[in-house]
This record gives structure tokens, C-alpha cells and sequence, in this order.
């Protein structure tokens, strides 16, 4: 059941959820860039494909691993209303029209049953949690293409996304900042203009980015996917943190397809 249309069976897929930890491992010397990111920075990234079950409970070890006492989420600013009802009533309310239906029910897998499930548990134990993402409004200019019309509106949406993770207020153990590889990695900066990751390492020198790599599985974005085994995976079943050639991996061998709200909407 991979999608959901219903708030009554997204809020089923929440209640049923296993949080259960999936066993991360921590390579010392990836523990140790973490630790010198988030002591120079206050920050690390984690580069996440969405609409994968594990991710909220990878997040989730992690935050716990690292002692962690933030996170930021690559969620639209106007579903806050919305998600603090949730997460201090336990109230899923059903938003049919406006902003925070389309950040609901898009179904492009950021937003998934398991997020909700342990954003609870975190807003309980004092994690403080932002929400980065927001639309702005960009107005054509004149002879402006379409392609160059769509790569300023992602320009200007990541340099929103980074000044809010850049005015977060300090916490102890420091910010997991959650974002799609759209948003964190330099080789498609040509085509959508400076991602959040690229510009938040260049105004906080010392930053890391953890890159997710996946083995065979599933995932939901839109609709099923199918993830083929990345050719940089190299270790067992477990989920594990690892240095590669200078770069901090985050190893998912058997990708899942999460539960994601998703109706068409008027």
C-alpha cells in the first residue's frame, strides 16, 4: 500500500508504522567527519531520495547516534499550522483545498506515513524541528524562456531553503538538514541554478553532506518506483555510514517503497 488517498488510512499507516531501529552502523572515521561538521557548522546534510520507507527511521538513528537536536525537512512552511496539530494533539486533519493540500497530497514521497509517525516522538523528547521549503513567486521577465524561467524559480526557492536553515537558532548536538539530491548535489547546478547544499557550504566552510546510495529496491515518487543497486554500494544487508574516497555515504541496501498521501486535487 504504497499510496494512500484517505486521511483516515494515511492516519492507519501512521498508527502501524515500525519504528523499530533498522541497526545503523557508524564507520569511525565517517562518525568522525559527522562530529567535525556539526562542531564547525552546527549542521550536516543528509541527500535523501524520496519516498523511501526507511528514511524517517535512518533519520531517526541518527539523531539519536549523534546526539542530535534539531532537524530540518524539505516540508513547505505553510503546513506548520497543520503539522503542530498533529504533533501536539494528535489530530490529522484532512486539508482538501489550499497550501496545505498540496504539500499532503502531491505524492512526491517527501512527506510519508513514517515522518509523521517519529516527528511525534521527537517533538515529545525536545528536538526542534523546521520546516525549509517554500514557493516563492517569480514573475516572467521579458523574452525570458520557459527553461529559463523554471531555473530561477529553483534558484530562488534553494537560496530561501538555505537562509532558513542559516537563521535556525543553535542547539545542542546541532541540525540534521533533510533534502533531496536535487537540492544538495553541484552536478545539476547548471540546469537549476545554485543548489541549498552548494550554497550552505560555501557560507558555513566545514559543512558535510551525507550522500544516500541504495541497493535494489522500491521507492514512490509520483507513482512506484524501481531503484537499481548503485554501483558504490559495497557492504551487507545493514545500513551503514562510511567514508568513500572523501565522501560521507549513507548505504541502503533494500530500498522500500514508503506509505505516501497522494490524490489527484481540483
Amino acid at each position: 500500500m504504497p499510496a494512500v488517498e484517505t486521511i483516515e488510512a494515511l492516519a492507519e499507516a501512521v498508527r502501524t508504522f515500525d519504528v523499530a531501529p533498522l541497526g545503523l552502523q557508524v564507520d569511525p572515521e565517517a562518525d568522525a567527519a559527522v562530529r567535525e561538521s556539526l562542531q564547525r557548522t552546527g549542521l550536516v546534510l543528509l541527500n535523501e531520495r524520496h519516498g523511501i520507507e526507511q528514511t524517517p527511521v535512518l533519520v531517526n538513528e541518527l539523531i539519536t547516534w549523534f546526539g542530535l537536536g534539531g532537524v530540518a525537512l524539505e516540508w513547505d512552511v505553510n503546513l506548520r499550522p497543520w503539522l503542530d496539530r498533529w504533533l501536539t494533539d494528535g489530530v490529522l486533519v484532512d486539508p482538501a483545498r489550499g497550501d496545505p493540500a498540496m504539500q499532503v497530497w502531491t505524492g512526491d514521497g517527501r512527506f510519508t506515513a513514517g515522518h509523521l509517525a517519529l516527528l511525534r516522538r521527537w517533538a515529545a523528547a525536545g528536538l526542534l524541528i523546521n520546516l525549509m521549503d517554500a514557493t516563492p513567486v517569480v514573475r516572467p521577465r521579458p523574452e525570458e524562456s520557459q527553461e529559463e524561467l523554471a531555473r530561477r524559480w529553483w534558484g530562488e526557492r534553494d537560496a530561501v531553503m538555505a537562509d532558513r536553515v542559516l537563521a535556525v537558532p543553535n542547539v545542542p548536538g546541532g541540525w540534521l538538514v533533510v533534502a533531496g539530491n536535487l537540492h544538495t548535489s553541484d552536478p545539476i547546478a547548471a540546469h537549476i541554478g545554485l543548489p541549498m547544499g552548494v550554497e550552505l557550504a560555501q557560507r558555513r566552510p566545514g559543512l558535510h553532506s551525507i550522500e544516500c546510495v541504495y541497493g535494489a529496491g522500491q521507492f514512490y515518487n509520483l507513482g512506484p518506483r524501481r531503484s537499481r543497486s548503485n554501483p558504490h554500494m559495497r557492504h551487507g544487508d545493514a545500513a551503514r555510514l562510511v567514508m568513500q574516497q572523501s565522501r560521507l555515504v549513507l548505504e541502503v541496501p533494500s530500498p522500500r517503497e514508503a506509505t505516501v498521501p497522494h490524490r489527484e486535487l481540483p
